[in-house]
């Protein structure tokens, strides 16, 4: 069903052809419901913006301490940086709930969750290299698993659209509805200089977004980078270009298991 979409979307140069593609730029059936998440977070109400941006893999791997491989990429030749931004109503923590909130995910795609699974943007693994939120009690979750989530309490979102102060603005118009698919997507955290290693999952069931590939037309994708922040250092440039872009409707639920790995010394 993804046919000549996927087949663009993995070629370099090829993107001129997704116009006329079918219109699906995720993989996999949904299924019935997600996974629980009782030893993580659980955000509810939540619209979410996605950017896709292609980076040379040396200018990559100069900006991340302790680089991934970067030896499998995705919608085109040049490794990725993803910028995630969700707008929420709220979370459950343990032991506490929030109000609205804004969290956002920096991050480098580096593999796949299941090496069985259609290589694109639902599926992602990644090294993750900056986290905000503008949720106190979400930040100090996060932190207490090993995720260094910092505050950003002026974060503000909403639907195709979310601007982290000091870190990046995005914002998405897009109007090629996907098909209904479920996300397994997994975000490491690795420290300077060793130590436990955190994993940041975030699963939800039935999602549904429109798509955006800006070089085929008919969309827009735009992100503008701080000067300083994660995201300008990733990306080299304060409006970088971007290659695929999602804009999420409503999700009632998402998932954010975490799991922290010790490694060997």
């Amino acid at each position: 069903m993804v046919g000549r979409l996927l087949l663009a979307a993995l070629t370099a140069g090829a993107l001129t052809t997704v116009a006329a593609a079918p219109a699906s730029a995720h993989g996999g059936a949904p299924r019935a419901a997600a996974r629980s998440a009782s030893d993580g977070v659980q955000l509810r109400g939540c619209f979410m913006a996605v950017a896709l941006a292609p980076r040379p893999r040396g200018a990559l791997r100069a900006a991340i301490p302790a680089p991934p491989e970067l030896t499998q990429t995705f919608y085109g030749s040049d490794p990725l940086v993803s910028l995630w931004g969700l707008t929420c109503d709220g979370a459950r923590v343990p032991g506490a709930r929030t109000g609205p909130l804004v969290l956002s995910l920096v991050a480098v795609p580096t593999g796949l969750t299941d090496p069985a699974a259609v290589p694109l943007a639902n599926n992602f693994d990644h090294r993750l290299v900056a986290v905000d939120t503008s949720s106190r009690t979400l930040a100090l979750a996060l932190r207490r698993h090993g995720v260094p989530a910092r505050l950003a309490r002026r974060a503000r979102g909403g639907q195709g659209r979310v601007a982290v102060p000091g870190q990046y603005d995005l914002r998405v118009r897009a109007s090629r509805l996907d098909r209904p698919h479920d996300h397994r997507n997994r975000f490491e955290h690795r420290p300077r200089g060793g130590g436990p290693r955190a994993r940041l999952g975030l699963e939800m069931a039935g999602a549904v977004d429109r798509f955006c590939f800006p070089a085929a037309g008919g969309c827009s994708a735009v992100v503008r980078t701080a000067l300083g922040s994660a995201a300008r250092r990733l990306l080299g440039a304060g409006t970088p270009a971007v290659r695929a872009a999602f804009d999420h409707r409503r999700i009632a639920r998402l998932d954010l298991p975490i799991r922290t790995r010790r490694t060997g010394g």
